[in-house]
């Protein structure tokens, strides 16, 4: 799977979208699992529209926040949230 921001785009080696009800909000959440080192991470990058591309689809997402990220197993785990 592939990310593709304007400025970016990064591997994907897991995705998860969620939508949860918080104190009677909508939140959505994405998580991702990108094969990126954390120093070359740029949080900016999800605050407008980015897309996931797998074989079959395509998932465009936008306005999103990093709510928090981290390295995993020799990835880069991010947390999005809306």
């Amino acid at each position: 799977m592939n990310l593709k921001t304007f400025n970016s785009e990064y591997n994907v080696v897991e995705f998860h979208h969620y939508i949860n009800h918080v104190d009677d909000k909508v939140v959505s959440l994405v998580e991702l699992l990108i094969d990126c080192p954390i120093e070359e991470f740029v949080e900016d990058d999800f605050t407008s529209i980015f897309i996931i591309e797998t074989d079959k689809q395509t998932h465009v997402f936008s306005w999103y926040m990093v709510d928090e990220y981290y390295e995993e197993n020799g990835y880069l785990k991010v947390i999005l949230v809306k």
